[in-house]
């Protein structure tokens, strides 16, 4: 039962996990937990209640997410297609009390941005994800404050700087020991440039499909020295060199179909070579695939696999092309399932909520492959409008004004009492209500 995943010895939140999922779930443009509670019929309205449940209650998200992740697997697992893609995303924040904010880099800007940025993996095969982990990143600038740690209710064993590419392998590792079923682990530049990354993912006996910057290093034919060479520049080759090569092979290209989008038929240009890697500490090098693709502005996309020779092209092709299956689900989680929506600021807050959304998505996508054999082309926004619907139904005249009452209210207090804190700071006196907005006479 989902219902015991937010059950303790002592507690039972599963009713307010149903009030959450259900505000996820629903049609409302702005999916914070003020917005989800005026969606409740009143009899079930709980604002405190909702507060309480997201950032104090003792359910444990890495629960909901091992539950997420089997049945995740049960449906999208144990395929050639099946792989686990990890990437990270931003959410912009104002202030500086929400849990690891910090002035970083926000992949969905495209630049710095005072925001949260989370590690996430996604299980996907064919037209289908579900997110399956996350983690919080603490910037260094947290780690060294632990009172500021401690008021945010950052764990002691987060209370050290982890690196994002740490932060990766310890959710690979997690699918793992969860039993989830992949072929093949895929990320961007960011974390294919991290050759550690790389082998500790060979060593675990894992097939990774690895985008990589343009300049790393690598050897277009097997090494025949016996160590590694101290000046890399000199003995191996450029990624974008090596490809710039491949790609004048016009009898080696093979134009292979990726996926379906809005205007048909999404193909790609894709040569496939065997070269050596040679990462640092290793007695000897590594043979693997490099991948390029060529894009539709005539750039092109360099990826690295240590998939066996008898990979076929296209399998390689598809692997590095998934990455845009993660970047969809973050879009249907932020545009559907209400994932940069929340209220709250504590460190168990955000790993409370993005495991929701999680349970959302997870839900989304059942719905989008129960459907789907009817209507192939149902989208996230198809199937939250049905249950919107489903969930809701039609609110009276009402609902509507004391939905709306409500929410007056709500605001003309937080405002009245931010005017009088302002007011205290310069000397003048409390008033008691707001100033009513009316035209000059």
């Amino acid at each position: 039962m989902i219902a015991d995943l937010f059950k303790t010895k002592r507690s039972d939140s599963s009713e307010h996990a149903g009030r959450y999922l259900a505000g996820l779930t629903s049609g409302l443009e702005r999916k914070n937990m003020e917005r989800m509670d005026e969606n409740m019929p009143a009899e079930k309205q709980d604002y405190e209640g909702l507060q309480h449940f997201l950032s104090n209650s003792p359910w444990q998200a890495s629960t909901v997410f091992d539950w997420v992740a089997k049945k995740a697997s049960e449906r999208l697992g144990g395929r050639p297609e099946s792989m686990i893609i990890i990437d990270e995303s931003g959410i912009t924040k104002k202030g500086t009390k929400s849990a690891g904010v910090a002035r970083q880099y926000n992949g969905r800007l495209g630049k710095q941005d005072n925001c949260q940025v989370g590690v996430f993996s996604v299980l996907n095969c064919g037209e289908h994800s579900a997110l399956i982990d996350a983690d919080l990143y603490v910037p260094e600038v947290w780690v060294k404050d632990a009172a500021r740690c401690k008021t945010a209710g950052v764990p002691k064993e987060r209370m050290v700087l982890q690196t994002k590419i740490e932060l990766a392998l310890g959710q690979i590792q997690r699918a793992v020991e969860r039993g989830v079923q992949f072929a093949c682990v895929g990320f961007d530049a960011f974390y294919g440039r991290d050759q550690g990354l790389l082998d500790s993912i060979q060593t675990m006996g894992l097939t990774y499909c690895a985008d990589v910057p343009s300049n790393a290093m690598v050897f277009a034919r097997k090494p025949t020295c016996k160590q590694r060479p101290e000046k890399m520049t000199q003995a191996a080759e450029r990624a974008d060199e090596v490809a710039a090569r491949m790609r004048t092979k016009r009898a080696k290209m093979r134009v292979i179909p990726l996926r379906e989008g809005e205007n048909g038929i999404v193909q790609a240009k894709v040569w496939a070579s065997r070269v050596w890697t040679w990462p640092q500490g290793k007695q000897s090098p590594s043979e693997c695939w490099m991948v390029v693709r060529e894009c539709d502005d005539g750039t092109q996309k360099i990826s690295l696999s240590n998939a066996p020779r008898a990979t076929p092209v296209r399998r390689l092709a598809l692997w590095q092309a998934g990455r845009f299956y993660v970047e969809r689900t973050f879009e249907d989680g932020k545009s559907h399932a209400g994932m940069a929506s929340y209220q709250a600021q504590g460190w168990k807050a955000w790993n409370h909520h993005m495991a929701l959304v999680a349970l959302a998505l997870f839900f989304i996508m059942e719905e989008r492959l129960l459907l789907g054999a009817d209507h192939p082309l149902i989208s996230a926004r198809d199937v939250v409008e049905l249950l919107d619907w489903y969930v809701r139904g039609p609110r009276t005249e009402e609902e509507v004004r004391n939905a709306f009452e409500k929410r007056q209210k709500k605001r003309e207090k937080q405002a009245l009492r931010t005017q009088n804190l302002k007011r205290k700071k310069i000397g003048l006196p409390k008033i008691t209500e707001l100033q009513r907005k009316t035209l000059p006479r």
